[in-house]
């Protein structure tokens, strides 16, 4: 069986007519993002060089420059695919196809609007050039069987494909019985092709090989069975169900000679294992096969000489039933069947999407995705949001490591103060003919603090607490005289109701100072303080001539020298730390590390993207992430390091063995130095609060005063009447602002650096028509108070302004929402003593609906 040929079934390819993509995409844009802005998403000569390529892969090139032109093609179309699925037909583009052109029926066209119809018939011509150029290959003398092999199963893969993926083609070519039959052929030739192989290039040694011979060529006849199949189905017309007349004929003559050559070189590895009698049974079957072959050699006699396996077989018969008969007299069982032989399918067919396109795919991404910017389904976009969150919680995640890392420095250089612990050992131990000086760098801090606190307290206005005590208390009964002088008591019941809470406020206000008296009367004078702090200065010790080491000295500087270096150290990973974050975050604002993420997710769509965006995470900001990591981890041992070699530090020196007097003066004068920080914080909260309490003052004593001059009295049935003479009673008022309060605590936890600042009273409709008042000489009587002139004419109704109607009264509450109203205000006068003065109904001009006019 040497030098064995085939026959080759190839399939023609399918015609089509012109199609415009760059007309067809331009339309598309166009609707989708109007004519304004579709030009931003189309590139003309890309989808021209579209265009051209679809006509250069339906033109007459030979059969390989076709093929690579139809891959490329196929691959935008894929791309054009996992953009726009099933919703092609708003490209508008018509299709055009002709069915495959045989000799047993007539050219047929089919015309749709669907990418499926272009897609379907472009892999059919595809696999179709395949099974053309594994023909041509295994023409002439010198047969190709490695590429031949190679096309087939690609053909095999691609028509696979197409079965499993256009189930209702209108194209009898694409319709799914017949590309599995196409593919199973292509399979069966691939395998067929891969047993001749094996034959001719054997050799002599083709007898060693009988066993897995007859395993293949089992398994290829059971593949052009298969093929069979498609052929033995209900067929009224005399034409096949598809293919040329030959096709049915070739495929049943080699269903049956791969069975005889499957049974005859089973027959040989039977022999081989002294089997004679199975063997010859299987010689037997193997005559039969080729017998029932003979009717179907028309179309493969001039390729195939079935005499000479004949004669092969026949031969190898007759020699061994001679063998049986004279020596081995075995019997010859009549139940074997070719079911005895495992069949091996030594071919793979490579998948479409994977194998096959997945290169014509990455070669075209770049254009592809140009070209059809302007097409991506709002999955895609969901699914890119996802993507963006998950690269957002990775920078979150980093930012959160880094926050924690720069906590850790910051904690352990403020616990340690390691730098001024630094420079203070490096003076204290500084070279000087042999000796070490000492200095006490916390006492000269100390004193220059408190020596300006007491110049803050010396200028102060409101330095003298009691004067400012009395002088609240004086403006209190000057509001209380005038306020007993007016006739009608219910019109001052809100007044003194203010009264009595801005009372309850300062004295919130002074408790802030009161127990701290004795330290602002040290602060305001410098001389004294001087003088009590400096008994607090420790006392300098002259060095112990016994003790001086000049090498112990040395061996310190070098220490502090070493910490030094390590410091510096420390400080650069925390810097690299922070540009590292930075180009981070700057990274992932750019993107244009990611990739091209909108095809990725396109590639996947209908699959698990959680594992996929991990992946690409990784591979993009890994290094930056590592860096970030690597800085962190580095900085916790630096950390350590300097610990232990401050540890050490401090025991050569005694550095932390101080005498006990000198821990007690410093414990002292740390204690004193807080409370009077205390002392100037409290002060300075209420030396800023207490000139705006006064205005407070000033405008309710103006107020009242003007209630008393503009004589109102109660007459509850002249309402509006009474609205109007007071708003022009109070229209020569100037308000001003209200201070809101500060935040209370107890003076011992009060905290100048939480003090709040007085905010401006909330503007009314009473408040946006009263005049200003202009200041007078007396208001320089004290600092933020006022007299108002008695020559002053305040009531001029000529020169008022017309008043707006009042304004509607609230609706009333129900008492749950009082209660809860009453409740919180009580809370907030706890916690911020001067919370009375963001209440500005005390000036609302509601309050006095119940006043009539005196006129009336």
């Amino acid at each position: 069986m040497e030098n064995m040929k085939t026959v080759l079934i190839d399939l023609p390819i399918k015609d089509t007519e012109q199609i415009n993509w760059t007309k067809s995409l331009s339309s598309y844009l166009k609707k989708s993002y109007g004519h304004a802005q579709w030009k931003s998403f189309y590139n003309s000569s890309l989808t021209q060089e579209l265009d051209a390529l679809r006509n250069n892969a339906n033109s007459d090139l030979a059969s390989n420059s076709l093929l690579d032109l139809n891959y490329k093609y196929a691959a935008y179309l894929e791309q054009l695919s996992l953009r726009i699925g099933n919703n092609s037909k708003y490209l508008k583009i018509d299709f055009t196809w002709y069915d495959a052109l045989y000799s047993t029926r007539p050219e047929t066209k089919y015309t749709q609007q669907t990418l499926a119809l272009e897609k379907s018939s472009i892999i059919f011509n595809i696999c179709s050039l395949l099974t053309q150029i594994s023909k041509e290959k295994m023409q002439g003398d010198f047969s190709d069987y490695k590429i031949a092999i190679s096309n087939l199963s690609k053909a095999q893969g691609g028509f696979k494909y197409l079965s499993e993926n256009f189930l209702n083609s209108p194209s009898i070519d694409l319709q799914a019985t017949t590309t599995k039959f196409l593919s199973n052929l292509c399979h069966a030739q691939a395998q067929e092709l891969f047993v001749l192989k094996l034959i001719n290039t054997s050799g002599e040694n083709v007898g060693k090989q009988a066993s897995l011979i007859s395993k293949l060529c089992y398994s290829c006849s059971k593949l052009y069975e298969t093929c069979v199949e498609f052929y033995n189905e209900e067929n009224d017309n005399s034409a096949p169900v598809y293919g040329e007349y030959s096709w049915e004929d070739v495929i049943r003559f080699k269903s049956y000679l791969y069975k005889a050559l499957a049974a005859y070189n089973h027959a040989l590895h039977l022999e081989q294992e002294n089997l004679f009698g199975q063997s010859l049974a299987f010689l037997e079957i193997s005559k039969e096969q080729l017998t029932n072959s003979l009717p179907y050699k028309l179309f493969v006699a001039d390729s195939i000489d079935v005499d000479s396996i004949k004669t092969l077989i026949e031969k190898k018969h007759s020699l061994l039933t001679k063998d049986n008969d004279y020596i081995y007299h075995e019997p010859i069982p009549v139940d074997v069947s070719l079911e005895k032989i495992k069949a091996m399918d030594a071919i793979k067919a490579p998948d479409w999407l994977k194998k096959q396109l997945f290169d014509y795919m990455s070669e075209i991404s770049e254009s592809a995705s140009i070209i059809f910017k302007g097409v991506v389904p709002m999955e895609v976009y969901e699914q890119e949001s996802i993507y963006s969150e998950k690269k957002a919680t990775l920078l979150r995640k980093e930012l959160d490591s880094v926050q924690a890392a720069d906590w850790e420095y910051q904690s352990f250089i403020e616990f340690t103060n390691l730098p001024n612990l630094l420079n203070e050992l490096q003076v204290r131990y500084r070279k000087n003919n042999g000796t070490s000086s000492d200095m006490d760098t916390e006492f000269d801090y100390m004193m220059n603090q408190l020596i300006g606190w007491s110049t803050k307290i010396h200028d102060s206005l409101y330095q003298n607490i009691e004067k400012q005590r009395q002088f609240i208390a004086t403006k209190r009964q000057e509001i209380n005289s005038v306020l007993a002088d007016i006739p009608n008591k219910d019109s001052t019941v809100k007044l003194r109701t203010s009264l009595i809470e801005a009372s309850q406020a300062d004295d919130k206000l002074f408790q802030l100072v009161t127990p701290y008296l004795d330290e602002i009367n040290l602060l305001k004078n410098e001389s004294l303080l001087r003088n009590t702090f400096n008994s607090f200065k420790l006392e300098e010790s002259e060095p112990n001539l016994l003790d001086l080491d000049d090498s112990k000295n040395d061996l310190i500087i070098s220490k502090l020298n070493t910490i030094k270096e390590t410091y510096e150290g420390l400080k650069l990973l925390k810097d690299e730390r922070s540009r590292n974050i930075q180009d981070l975050k700057q990274e992932m604002t750019d993107g244009e590390n990611d990739g091209n993420i909108t095809q990725i997710i396109l590639e996947h769509q209908g699959k698990k993207l959680e594992h996929l965006f991990d992946e690409v995470l990784k591979k993009t900001y890994q290094p930056l992430s590592s860096r970030i990591e690597t800085g962190i981890f580095k900085q916790r041992n630096t950390i350590n390091e300097i610990k232990i070699q401050l540890d050490e530090l401090f025991k050569l020196t005694g550095f932390q063995e101080k005498g006990k007097k000198e821990n007690e003066q410093r414990l002292k004068r740390s204690d004193f130095f807080n409370k009077l920080s205390t002392a100037m914080k409290n002060f300075e909260s209420f030396s800023n609060d207490f000139p705006k309490g006064i205005k407070f003052y000033n405008s309710l004593y103006e107020m009242v005063l003007k209630l008393k001059e503009s004589n109102v009295f109660v007459d509850t049935n002249s309402k509006n009447t009474a609205n109007e003479s007071l708003n022009q009673s109070f229209s020569g008022i100037n308000i001003g602002t209200v201070p809101p309060g500060i935040p209370y605590k107890s003076p011992r936890e009060a905290n100048y650096s939480q003090r709040t600042e007085y905010n401006a009273i909330p503007t009314n409709s009473f408040q946006n028509h009263i005049p200003s008042i202009p200041k007078r000489p007396s208001e320089l009587e004290h600092p933020g108070y006022f007299q108002p002139s008695k020559s002053t004419t305040l009531y001029d109704t000529n020169t008022l302004p017309n008043i707006p109607a009042l304004p509607p009264k609230p609706a009333k509450q129900n008492v749950s929402t009082n209660v809860h109203d009453y409740l919180k205000q009580e809370r907030e006068n706890e916690r911020n003593p001067t919370y009375f003065y963001n209440n500005p109904s005390v000036f609302d001009e509601t309050l006095y609906n119940k006043f009539s006019n005196p006129n009336n």
